[in-house]
């Protein structure tokens, strides 16, 4: 755990299908994942493929 009480996850991807479902699903609003896409600044309705969940701007490819 960091100073400021986060964790640091090694290897830890948000799959493809979670931004799917939140494109098409406007009900699905996971507060995990609000609150993860304010700190990294990202709008998940714009992520298109699985990314690594402590950078967003890297792609994952699906296997």
């Amino acid at each position: 755990m960091r100073d400021d009480g986060t964790h640091t996850n090694i290897n830890e991807t948000i799959d493809a299908n979670v931004f799917k479902r939140w494109r098409a699903d406007p009900t699905y609003r996971p507060q995990n994942l609000v609150e993860w896409a304010k700190r990294k600044k990202v709008d998940p309705g714009q992520l298109q493929s699985s990314v690594r969940a402590d950078d967003p701007s890297v792609a994952v490819p699906d296997p």
